[in-house]
């Protein structure tokens, strides 16, 4: 069902110089944004580094405070006056940009997830919270092997924050693109271009297996719906993805997208292997584990046909294009209309919304005229009998 859209007051982004927690205060402070903020605290480790910073210069409504994830009076600190708030939580002790997971990056998670949930429980006017966590639960509990780490922290932190009487919004994420490039050997020069070659991308799943997947930055826009909507979507959960692709099919887009000469192809990996390194390299433990849920018996919350269903939903129903007068307006009408204003400005004039898009008719009409002529002329051309003259008249 449709809601409109409500303003959400100051809201909290915790981890906000994360990929995820980026994401999501741009999303927050975008122009035209459903949920309009009045505030967003961008908490973060380090208000000085460079990614703090930038949060802070996107827009006069970010202010940035430093913070301790594992520490519930300083979190509870940055909450205060908030009605809402976006947990992120990590196994990653390194700083935004790095890696650095170690071998208690399980109870790391936990501790972000124990020091948030102490922080919120009770506290004055919080409304709503949105974590960034793990997709539904299928674990079966008679499984002797244990479920992927990261998820498995998840869990337990959505327990942990349902236990505060919170209104939580779990927001379900899937793994991200990129996360399917951590084993391929990079092509690409300075420039971004990519040499010709043969490359692979590695998984331990068959060829055909379909993966829920989506860009850190998808997440934003979400997030920011979600705190829009709160009463359709407090206490409930919202399952997201961009794509849902099959290695074979990830090998194929990657080949067509990345220039002449570039073929990849998927290359089933041996399951040992991963699970032998799992125990010499902890971040092999997050990798294994991802790769566990995939051929273990976890299924992602979205089918190929709800990944599109969900796209159609967000992009074909509640999207519209931006009309003046009700005409749509185009990418070059945009253009033209910022040259008309460009062109009042430097004139002195005061640019008006009418007397531009006036100007920008005009000229797409005359744009869709000299169309018209030409293609009439090439017809007319084409129809014309070798040697012979066509009469136009």
């Amino acid at each position: 069902r449709r809601t409109r859209p409500a303003r959400v007051g100051r809201v909290a982004v915790t981890m906000a110089t994360s990929q995820e927690g980026a994401a999501v205060v741009a999303a927050l402070v975008a122009d035209g944004g459903a949920a309009r903020p009045s505030e967003v605290v961008a908490l973060v480790r380090d208000p000085a580094s460079p990614k703090a910073r930038a949060l802070a210069a996107l827009d006069d409504r970010v202010t940035v405070v430093a913070y301790d994830a594992t520490d519930a009076a300083s979190i509870r600190a940055g909450l205060e006056g908030c009605a809402a708030a976006y947990l992120c939580t990590t196994l990653n002790k390194a700083s935004a940009g790095t890696w650095a997971m170690d071998w208690t990056g399980g109870a790391y998670e936990l501790d972000q997830g124990r020091a948030f949930a102490e922080a919120c429980a009770d506290l004055d006017g919080l409304e709503q919270v949105i974590y960034g966590t793990a997709p539904v639960r299928k674990w079966p509990d008679e499984f002797v092997v244990e479920p992927p780490i990261h998820y498995a922290a998840k869990w337990e932190i959505e327990k942990m924050l349902e236990a505060t009487g919170v209104a939580l919004t779990a927001l379900r994420k899937c793994p991200y693109h990129e996360n399917f490039t951590k084993l391929t050997k990079s092509g690409a020069g300075p420039d971004g271009t990519w040499k010709p070659g043969n490359y692979q991308i590695k998984a331990l799943t068959p060829p055909d297996f379909t993966y829920n997947m989506l860009d850190p930055k998808d997440i934003g826009p979400w997030a920011a719906l979600a705190f829009a909507h709160r009463g359709v979507l407090a206490s409930r959960s919202l399952s997201i993805a961009s794509d849902c692709l099959s290695g074979a099919e990830m090998a194929r887009d990657a080949s067509e997208c990345l220039g002449d000469g570039v073929k990849f192809s998927y290359a089933k990996q041996p399951r040992l292997i991963f699970e032998v390194l799992a125990f010499v390299e902890p971040t092999f433990v997050y990798i294994s584990g991802l790769q566990r849920w995939n051929s273990d018996g976890g299924a992602y919350d979205l089918d190929r046909d709800g990944v599109e269903a969900l796209k159609s939903h967000l992009y074909e129903t509640h999207l519209r294009p931006k009309e003046i007068h009700g005409r749509p307006v185009t990418g070059a009408a945009f253009v033209g209309l910022c040259e008309q204003y460009i062109a009042a400005i430097e004139g002195g004039g005061v640019p008006t919304i009418s007397t531009a898009w006036e100007e920008v008719m005009a000229r797409e009409c005359e744009d869709a005229r000299d169309a018209g002529l030409a293609a009439y002329d090439e017809a007319l051309a084409e129809a014309a009998p070798a040697g012979g003259v066509v009469d136009a008249a």
